[in-house]
């Protein structure tokens, strides 16, 4: 799978579905499930993520939200509702502009 530089170029779709899955513990949507599947997924991958390397729910979704807000760019539309979802609140206009929150 790995190549001698240790990147992941050398893997195939299935064998970096795999890692994705095993390494998340979160079931990548089905193939050819629609694009918002896939948005979905990866705001909660970050959320899962970022809550274990934390080892506190509060903050970990605190930094999985900011690190979303600031760098998805082109695509935070298209995040934003699963953003919010993952918060279980809206996010207000000024954090939106701001690209940052402070509190749940």
């Amino acid at each position: 799978m790995l190549i001698d530089d240790g990147s992941m170029v050398s893997w195939s779709l299935l064998q970096l579905r795999e890692y994705l899955e095993d390494s998340l513990g979160l079931p990548l949507p089905a193939d050819g499930a629609p694009i918002d599947e896939y948005r979905q997924w990866m705001v909660a991958a970050f959320f899962v993520s970022f809550c274990h390397e934390e080892g506190d729910p509060h903050r970990g979704k605190l930094r999985a939200a900011n690190f979303l807000l600031e760098e998805s760019g082109d695509i935070l539309p298209q995040l934003h509702p699963h953003i919010e979802s993952a918060l279980g609140r809206a996010l207000s206009t000024q954090e939106l502009i701001e690209g940052h929150i402070t509190a749940l």
